[in-house]
């Protein structure tokens, strides 16, 4: 939150914990804006309404905390476990901290056990996660890739992994249509190369051409 917002959380506040507490000390709310200070004040207005309204009992800092997203970008161990890939054929996108958990579940991945799996991943996950809040550590989410697929395979693994990292707010909307616009570049490329090589060649003259442009697409596709 940014300091022009002081006021509206002042007023967000003083109305909660007069409905809930009886009382809007200013000491209160001072303490409690230092606490929220790294939210945005419109996720702090949502988290605010929904402890309000489901929590019990007298409103506390905790209860709020609850219904916001961390401020860092990381997902929650839940939402992490859900969506990281568990075999070698899966492609998703992961975070250093994911990837940290799933090596401390391999061993139980491996044998098929996964809720020996997900315990093992889901304790070193929030370990994980206190370390980045106390580091400040935004998370980062790249993209691990499957193995033992045909080309066709790969794509499409891509394109689910794409869209279900933007359908969760990993990544943004931009980010999701110029991953997608590489991989129909790439299919175009497989495509040209497929057309070039498919045809029987008796002219030498023809068979060097046509090398040389697959050469040329290659160089332009490592640049």
């Amino acid at each position: 939150m940014l300091d022009s917002d002081k006021r509206e959380f002042y007023e967000l506040l003083k109305i909660a914990l007069l409905t809930k507490n009886g009382s809007s000390e200013d000491e209160i709310i001072i303490f409690w804006f230092d606490l929220f200070v790294d939210y945005s004040i419109d996720a702090f207005k949502e988290a605010l309404k929904r402890a309000v309204i489901e929590s019990r009992g007298r409103l506390e800092p905790s209860k709020v905390t609850a219904y916001l997203p961390d401020p860092l970008g990381h997902p929650s161990a839940e939402e992490a476990w859900n969506a990281c890939p568990k075999t070698e054929q899966d492609t998703a996108y992961v975070t250093d901290e994911i990837m940290a958990a799933l090596a401390a579940c391999d061993d139980s991945l491996q044998r098929g056990d996964l809720v020996a799996a997900r315990m093992a991943f889901t304790e070193v996950y929030r370990q994980q996660l206190a370390t980045a809040k106390v580091l400040k550590k935004r998370a980062r989410f790249w993209m691990t890739y499957a193995t033992g697929l045909d080309a066709d395979e790969k794509r499409m693994a891509k394109e689910q992994a794409v869209f279900s990292a933007q359908a969760r707010g990993w990544i943004t909307s931009k980010q999701a249509q110029r991953e997608i616009l590489q991989l129909t570049d790439t299919r175009k490329d497989q495509k040209a190369i497929g057309n070039l090589t498919q045809s029987k060649i008796t002219d030498p003259k023809v068979a060097r051409r046509r090398i040389k442009n697959i050469k040329d697409m290659l160089k332009g596709c490592a640049e």
